[in-house]
């Protein structure tokens, strides 16, 4: 039930992240050093190869350690890898190269953030048994699917509302609300279903931190949708999504320069 934040096609945004790597390619196969055309093929590989994006970043600071999204996108691709011992190190650096002490702050946020994440036990897998007691039955979702495919979106919001009621605990209820509330305009109404689902029910689901991330987006508050899009992210790397919606989160605060690639 994930809402698209912006209405051009999938297939359209991977058509121009297409054109826009052959572009840098062929910038670095006539100047290999070219910072920007790293840079960019960083940002273009941070979905699918962290270990290229990583050494594209490197290789866009070593030629030019004074552009400050350079340390922003190399330091952020260290976090979602994972590699926090060198994360660490590379904000002392970007400190030194006079990064913004507000970038430096934020990217120390989203450090510890992960961090906490990384170390939090993972959650028991349910039984068969478990299951039946606290999740709906499977004619209560297709039920709920069938309001939601046919539009009917009166039946589909009651029926949502029922399942957060009896199955408080469970992921569906609130998604569904959610997405009925957003659907039907009420957008900041909206923040509160997928907030419970962030803070206590799925905080480690990409797609729930994505919808929060959406949702603050459209309510033009940027940076908290920031936070939410990078935790979706850190989730699930490779969420298109969440990575085309951070991409549109930075470019309104403008984090992004004038003519380098959309995330």
């Amino acid at each position: 039930m994930t809402k698209h934040c912006n209405e051009e096609s999938l297939h359209t945004r991977e058509g121009r992240l297409k054109e826009a790597e052959q572009l840098y390619l062929a910038i670095l196969h006539t100047k290999p050093d070219h910072p920007d055309a790293n840079h960019n093929l960083g940002v273009l590989a941070v979905s699918v190869n962290k270990a290229e994006a990583l050494t594209r970043f490197r290789n866009a600071l070593t030629t030019n350690a004074a552009v400050e999204q350079f340390w922003i996108s190399y330091v952020n691709c260290l976090i979602t890898a994972e590699k926090f011992a060198d994360a660490r190190v590379a904000l002392a650096d970007a400190k030194h190269a006079g990064v913004l002490e507000e970038q430096l702050i934020s990217l120390e946020q989203a450090l510890q953030s992960a961090r906490r994440s990384s170390e939090q036990p993972k959650v028991r897998q349910i039984d068969a048994g478990d299951l039946e007691t606290r999740a709906p039955s499977q004619k209560k979702i297709e039920l709920l699917f069938e309001h939601y495919q046919s539009n009917q979106l009166e039946e589909f919001e009651k029926l949502a509302i029922a399942m957060t009621k009896e199955y408080p605990n469970h992921q569906i209820g609130w998604k569904a609300l959610g997405t009925a509330l957003r659907r039907t305009g009420r957008i900041v109404e909206s923040l509160e279903p997928f907030e419970t689902l962030c803070r206590s029910i799925t905080p480690q689901d990409a797609e729930s931190q994505s919808n929060l991330g959406c949702t603050l987006l459209e309510l033009g508050r940027l940076a908290e949708a920031e936070v939410r899009l990078r935790e979706a992210l850190r989730v699930n790397p490779e969420f298109a999504e969440a990575h085309y919606n951070l991409g549109n989160a930075l470019q309104e605060l403008g984090e992004i320069t004038r003519g380098r690639v959309k995330l």
